[in-house]
């Protein structure tokens, strides 16, 4: 893996180089560092305090912004514009007027910033950076490796049920650790399996693109884990959104099949591999412990089927719940019925960008059974929700205006582009978005701060990617 990602980056011109670096540096950190772990976790009163190892890639985004805006100062850059600009920029208004009146406006406005900063500046500096194909491809190529190790590194954690690297800083401040469902080295289970499944397509479309056997060999046995890790999770959203994935990426199929000798000889390495690592997981015990994990993700699939009806005896009190479904997800019903109560005092532009978990945090004691203060979970667990809630109707209105121009975007590039590489990238992004999109209606994905930062980097690329086959006249 250390060869591939310096054969990408050492093809990158000198001046493209540094600035394209730190975007690949700033990957590599939110990936394999837990840096919102690092401390202590809560919900407090005032703004958070500044802490370089948790805020680093926002330091390192508005470091890229102030490089680039010297720039163009001295006529060396030029603003790239994209369909997406002026929906961007509704939404940013939106949102921050959202804040008006708000409770908790002063932190609000500090999580906007931090926001808006990690996520659309950084995709419009992406744009601004990689104006060559060359560059695109080296840095999505780079994105690709370093989530491979990932998810590397999350099905070898899942075995051993300890992490040697990050196990003490996750059990002391990670209050979503667990030794149980796989965890990426970012440390967030959920956000693990969004992650895995968003990067899934980017994946094929690496191996793919590989030339030389041996490398597309040892790729695609990286490629082969990628969903056995989504299913480890437990995640049933992203289980689904690989199911979406799948479907969007129909085209690859024919690409995928046998056509030469050479590929025959990396199927029969394949299989060699595989069934090495057959006997050695049958040898060290792994198998039963494999038979653990798959029967406890049927246990997840099973509590959606589930409808009896029981009782909870807690603290003296009795709740009555109608089905498995109903208690498994109760938190998720108490924040629904959050939102509904909330939505009605403020219909239009909601309770204020970014400060419905402290608002959530403080009614619940109220509005919800005690069953519900056990759980450490302060959103809608649903992102399309917490747009509503948070912006209004105005502000979900816009974002998903903003969403449907960039996935559209997406595909009528897609049609028109007619280089094969081009081509094969767009639709990657295309079916890992599509994937996400399906995602965030089971948990609040852009509130985790790699997932939030990995999606905007991917739009970042295609809208480059975009722009650079039609200045080739494509």
């Amino acid at each position: 893996m250390i060869s591939l990602l310096s054969s990408f980056v050492l093809k990158l011109k000198r001046s493209e180089r540094s600035v394209l670096l730190l975007f690949c540096l700033l990957f590599a950190y939110i990936s394999l560092v837990p840096y919102y772990y690092l401390q202590e976790q809560g919900l407090t009163e005032d703004i958070p305090t500044f802490s370089l190892a948790k805020y680093c890639p926002f330091v390192l985004v508005c470091f890229v912004a102030f490089f680039w805006t010297v720039e163009w100062v001295r006529g060396r850059k030029i603003w790239i514009r994209s369909p997406s600009d002026s929906f961007l920029a509704a939404y940013l208004a939106v949102s921050l007027c959202s804040l008006l009146g708000a409770e908790y406006a002063r932190i609000g406005l500090a999580k906007w910033l931090y926001y808006q900063t990690t996520g659309g500046v950084l995709c419009l500096l992406l744009l601004q950076y990689c104006t060559s194909w060359k560059a695109i491809r080296a840095v999505a190529s780079v994105m690709c490796i370093i989530s491979g190790i990932v998810v590397l590194y999350a099905f070898v954690i899942s075995f051993l049920e300890s992490d040697p690297v990050w196990g003490g800083v996750q059990s002391s401040f990670n209050p979503y650790y667990t030794k149980h469902r796989a965890t990426g080295p970012f440390g967030h289970t959920v956000a693990t399996a969004s992650y895995t499944m968003l990067f899934f397509p980017l994946a094929i479309w690496l191996f793919l693109g590989l030339k030389k056997w041996d490398r597309k060999a040892l790729w695609a046995l990286v490629c082969l884990l990628y969903l056995p890790v989504v299913l480890l999770t437990q995640t049933r959203g992203a289980q689904l959104a690989v199911v979406l994935c799948c479907v969007v990426m129909a085209p690859w199929l024919r690409e995928l099949r046998p056509k030469r000798l050479p590929t025959r000889r990396l199927v029969a390495g394949l299989f060699i591999g595989l069934a090495a690592m057959g006997v050695v997981a049958w040898k060290s015990g792994l198998s039963g412990l494999l038979d653990e994990r798959l029967h406890m993700v049927a246990q997840r699939w099973y509590e959606v089927q589930g409808s009896n009806a029981f009782t909870v005896r807690n603290e003296g009190k009795e709740y009555h719940y109608g089905s498995m479904l109903e208690y498994t997800e109760r938190f998720r019903i108490a924040q629904y019925k959050e939102v509904v109560r909330h939505l009605a005092e403020q219909p239009f532009l909601g309770v204020g960008f970014g400060v419905y978990t402290r608002l959530f945090e403080k009614g619940k004691y109220e509005h919800t059974n005690n069953e519900i203060w056990s759980v450490n979970a302060h959103t809608t667990e649903n992102m399309y929700l917490l747009f509503l809630v948070e912006t209004g109707w105005i502000g979900l209105l816009s974002r998903l205006l903003l969403l449907g121009v960039v996935l559209l975007g997406i595909v009528r590039s897609y049609r028109r582009t007619v280089d094969g590489e081009q081509k094969k990238l767009l639709l990657a992004i295309l079916a890992g978005l599509s994937g996400l999109t399906l995602n965030m209606l089971t948990w609040d994905i852009l509130n985790e701060p790699t997932m939030r930062m990995a999606s905007w980097m991917l739009i970042g690329l295609a809208l480059a990617t975009a722009r650079s086959a039609k200045a080739m006249g494509e």
